[in-house]
């Protein structure tokens, strides 16, 4: 038999200690309707790997589209209406310091006036309304990671109430992992952690491949 020799030294040893562990997404995401609508288009297959920001649903936008341009519309109007009416004010005004204009009616004007400059700014938080509403019509992932089972299909209608989940985002990379460990070795874990990290290798069920280190 080959009989190898080396030198007799003292050194620090590794300690292995071994635990049931269980792989878990490190966040998760139901990905759901924000509008009303009927899906148009779907761009992705399920158990993908999406990057954030990647487009994965159309809704129907024509509806919303059409509310943003009657908003839009409806602000021209009232804004065509608010300088008519400032310039009646100034008229009135000017003919209040000669005389030939009731104070009643100055009045009357400048809360008219008013009351339109009101219905403009309400145009604009409608048209604000509505851009956002179009926006949500195209869904896009909110987080990188592995898209699950598709839940619903082209052609198929969506309410905001709904509690419906299209898809699941599994962010996996990094992937969180839990186990567990004898309390008899947990004291002599917690002193070795307050010295640095330790090192750990998740195994597969046979202990034959590695699967991660952290």
């Amino acid at each position: 038999m080959p009989v190898a020799e080396a030198a007799v030294a003292t050194r620090d040893v590794p300690q292995y200690l071994y635990g049931m562990g269980t792989v878990e997404p490190l966040n998760t995401v139901g990905v759901k309707s924000r509008v009303d609508g009927e899906i148009v288009k779907l761009y992705f297959k399920g158990g993908e790997e999406v990057k954030k920001g990647a487009p994965l649903i159309e809704i129907d936008p024509r509806p919303y589209k059409a509310a943003l341009d009657a908003a839009l519309a409806q602000k021209e109007k009232d804004k065509a209406q608010l300088e008519g009416a400032q310039l009646d004010l100034k008229r009135y005004q000017r003919l209040l310091t000669t005389g030939f204009q009731s104070r009643q009616q100055y009045d009357q004007q400048k809360a008219l006036v008013d009351q339109v400059k009101a219905a403009v700014m309400a145009d604009a938080a409608k048209i604000e309304t509505a851009r956002i509403n179009l926006h949500y019509t195209h869904i896009t992932a909110p987080i990188a990671g592995k898209l699950g089972a598709r839940l619903l299909g082209v052609g198929n209608i969506l309410h905001s109430i709904d509690d419906i989940t299209i898809v699941r985002i599994n962010r996996l990379k990094p992937i969180l992992v839990r186990f567990t460990l004898p309390q008899s070795e947990l004291d002599a874990v917690r002193q070795r952690q307050r010295k640095g990290h330790l090192a750990l290798t998740a195994l597969t069920s046979d202990g034959k491949r590695v699967l991660g280190r952290g």
